[in-house]
């Protein structure tokens, strides 16, 4: 059961930092979670409302005000201060805005991204930004739109397509935290965010510890940015989709150590692992579609983990690289239970299977086999 609860005279939910919080905790049905904007100052009101033990998620506390640790119970928090001496049990992704998904799927597939095309519109506020748009001022090949206010610059869909044609978004840091909306809507539009490696507060160490493991870039310094951006961008679209899937798989792992052993129906327990390699009809990916919509018209909500293998020598990598980028982009909007996994370097089938293995859970699942090319017919 997952409660959206607010402590002080204030609205249960729908800030604009819940968002994808809300997206990503769709289908979720086996802890007890509650999500609270941190504008409260006295964790005794969470442990006297919580009467049985639940994953408590903090969201709209930028600041870092709200004393977590006085919370009994496992705790997640967006935009975590990492210079107090109490940490939370886990990051919770800031995530994009309201408007951001309404507007890309009005857009739809985009379109091959050109190699050095960026894209900045927002508020100079404070010294990171500034140093971030004395570089982006001397650069072409993008457009950079500086607005007085926040949500002062263009038209919400007219901004989302910029992002959606760019190759590029810089991140300069909020005011307080690193962590920007911008960031999280480049990845929606699967463009790549170039990330602040600090904020006027400091913060060092503040992506490690929110991401893991990650491919975006991170500056120090503003000045490398046109270097950044001169190189061909990374393909981030699996990572992204792992990001995901391993926050729904922490959320698993912590009620595990509070629940011992989350109930599923047998039926949920069946995880399709679909394998897919170059062919001649890439980018194109209608083959694929119809596979994976066979797996969820009859496992509704289970999920299913795409195995890209990597290119061989004969293939050609970028053709079936911007085929990937496509089926990540159409997956993250369309298909929620899905996770994209690419090998990067050929594996052969076996290879790739043995990568994916580790990312089934709960590690006791029953696993459907299949390939891109085989949908299911009938009924299971």
């Amino acid at each position: 059961m997952i409660t959206w609860k607010s402590f002080i005279e204030s609205p249960d939910r729908f800030y604009w930092d819940q968002t994808m919080l809300a997206d990503l905790l769709v289908g979720i049905e086996y802890p007890n979670i509650l999500v609270t904007p941190g504008h409260w100052r006295d964790g005794s009101e969470i442990n006297d409302f919580l009467t049985k033990p639940t994953l408590v998620m903090i969201t709209s506390d930028e600041e870092g005000e709200c004393p977590f640790w006085e919370v009994d119970h496992p705790v997640w928090k967006m935009t975590p201060n990492l210079g107090l001496a109490y940490r939370p049990d886990r990051a919770v992704p800031l995530g994009y805005t309201p408007h951001t998904r309404p507007a890309l799927l009005e857009l739809g597939i985009p379109p091959k991204k050109i190699e050095g095309k960026w894209f900045f519109a927002g508020q100079v506020t404070n010294s990171r930004r500034h140093s971030a748009m004395e570089a982006l001022r001397k650069l072409s090949g993008g457009g950079l739109i500086e607005t007085e206010t926040f949500t002062a610059g263009i038209a919400p869909e007219h901004y989302m397509k910029r992002m959606w044609q760019a190759s590029w978004v810089p991140c300069p840091a909020g005011n307080v935290r690193p962590a920007t909306f911008r960031m999280w809507e480049a990845l929606e539009a699967g463009a790549v965010p170039i990330l602040d490696a600090t904020s006027p507060a400091g913060d060092q160490g503040y992506w490690p510890f929110t991401l893991g493991d990650h491919p975006l870039p991170v500056l120090a310094d503003w000045s490398q940015v046109g270097e950044v951006m001169s190189q061909a961008p990374p393909l981030v679209g699996p990572w992204y989709s792992g990001f995901k899937a391993k926050f729904r798989r922490d959320i698993w792992d912590a009620w595990r150590s509070i629940d011992a052993e989350p109930w599923l129906s047998p039926t949920k327990r069946i995880t399709t692992i679909i394998t897919a390699s170059p062919i001649p009809s890439h980018p194109g990916f209608d083959m694929l579609s119809e596979t994976v919509e066979s797996v969820r018209k009859r496992l509704r909500g289970n999920k299913i983990i795409i195995a890209f293998d990597g290119p061989r020598d004969s293939d050609s990598r970028s053709t079936y690289e911007e085929h990937i980028r496509q089926v990540c982009y159409h997956a993250n909007l369309y298909w929620p239970e899905v996770q994209v996994h690419y090998s990067g370097t050929w594996k052969h089938q076996a290879g790739t299977i043995r990568d994916v293995l580790p990312l089934v859970y709960p590690e006791h699942s029953t696993v459907l086999m299949m390939e891109h090319d085989t949908p299911l017919t009938g009924e299971i």
